[in-house]
C-alpha cells in the first residue's frame, strides 16, 4: 500500500493511511458520522450509500496512525488509570483547601466560629485522604513494567508524585494547627504540590502522545508549567498573608490573603482542566483507535 505524507496534529509529517484503499472493503462496524450508517462491508474507497458522505474521510477520522505508530504500553489500562487517580488526589489539594477556607471564612462572618471550625477540618481532612489516597493508588499503577516505552521517564516520575504526596499529606496536617505551624504547612504543601504536578507531567506527556484529542487540543489543554507557577505564587501569598498577621499588619494581611484565595481560584480551575485531559488520556489508552489493518481489508 503506497503511503503519502498528510500533516500531524503537531504538524509533523506524517503518512496518510487512506492512500492505495481500492479493493479493500471495511471490515468492522464503523457508523457514518453524516448519518449513522453502518459502513461494513462497503468500499473503503467510496462513499456512504446514504448520504455520499467519502468513506477515505470518515477511515481518517478513526484510526490514529501517529498512537499507533508508538511503541506500545506494557499495561496502557493501568497507566490511564494512574493519571487520573494522581490527577484527582492533586486537583483535591488545591481545590479543597480553597473551598474549606471561602466557607470557613463565610462562616465566621456570619458569627458561627464553631461551625466555622468544623467546616475548615473537615474540608481539610478529606483533602488529606483524597490527596494521599489518589497519589498513593496512582504511584502503583503508574509503577514501572519491563517492556514498556514508560519504564524509565515513570520511575522518577513515580517518586516525585510520592514525594509529592507525603509532603502535601504533612503540610494539610500542619495547616490545621493554625499559627506558624499552618504558615509552615502552606509553604510544605505548595512544595508537595509542584513536586507531584512535576512528576505528574513526564508520565503526562509521554502517555499523551497516544490520544488524540490531547494532541489536538488548544485553549482546553491544561499546561502543567503554569499550574506550578500559580502554586508557588499562590503559597508565597499566603505565607506572606500569615508573616503580616504575625507582625500585626491586618491591611497587608487582607491584601495578601485575597490575591492569595485569587490565584488559588484560577489555580483550581485549570487542576480541573489538568483531570478532564488525563479522562481524555485514560479513554485513549482503554479503548485505542483501530489500525488500518484491523479496519479495512
Amino acid at each position: 500500500m503506497m503511503l503519502d505524507p498528510i500533516m500531524s496534529d503537531r504538524g509533523t509529517t506524517a503518512p496518510d493511511p487512506t492512500t492505495g484503499l481500492q479493493g479493500m472493503h471495511v471490515q468492522l462496524s464503523l457508523p457514518c458520522p453524516s448519518c449513522t450508517y453502518d459502513l461494513r462491508g462497503v468500499s473503503a474507497a467510496g462513499n456512504c450509500p446514504e448520504c455520499g458522505q467519502s468513506v477515505p474521510d470518515v477511515v481518517t477520522g478513526v484510526i490514529d496512525p501517529l498512537a499507533t505508530a508508538l511503541p506500545r504500553l506494557a499495561d496502557p489500562r493501568a497507566v490511564g488509570d494512574g493519571l487520573v487517580l494522581v490527577s484527582v488526589g492533586l486537583a483535591a489539594c488545591a481545590i479543597l483547601p480553597l473551598v474549606a477556607m471561602v466557607f470557613a471564612g463565610a462562616a465566621a462572618l456570619a458569627g458561627k466560629a464553631a461551625i466555622s471550625a468544623m467546616v475548615f477540618q473537615s474540608m481539610v481532612w478529606l483533602a488529606f485522604v483524597i490527596t494521599l489516597g489518589g497519589c498513593v493508588l496512582g504511584c502503583w499503577c503508574l509503577r514501572p513494567r519491563e517492556g514498556g516505552p514508560l519504564q524509565t521517564s515513570c520511575r522518577r516520575a513515580v517518586g516525585e508524585v510520592a514525594a509529592g504526596a507525603v509532603a502535601i499529606a504533612a503540610g494539610l496536617g500542619m495547616f490545621q494547627a493554625g499559627g506558624t505551624l499552618a504558615m509552615a504547612g502552606v509553604a510544605l504543601t505548595t512544595i508537595g504540590l509542584a513536586a507531584g504536578l512535576m512528576g505528574l507531567r513526564k508520565v503526562l506527556l509521554e502517555a499523551g502522545r497516544r490520544c488524540r484529542v490531547f494532541r489536538a487540543a488548544t485553549l482546553r489543554r491544561q499546561r502543567i508549567p503554569t499550574l506550578i507557577f500559580a502554586t508557588v505564587l499562590a503559597g508565597l501569598l499566603l505565607v506572606g498573608s500569615a508573616l503580616a498577621e504575625l507582625m500585626g499588619s491586618p491591611n497587608t494581611d487582607l491584601t495578601l490573603g485575597v490575591l492569595g484565595l485569587t490565584v488559588l481560584s484560577v489555580q483550581a480551575i485549570g487542576m480541573a482542566y489538568l483531570v478532564v485531559n488525563t479522562a481524555w488520556i485514560r479513554h485513549d489508552l482503554r479503548q485505542p483507535s483501530p489500525t488500518l489493518d484491523e479496519l479495512v481489508g
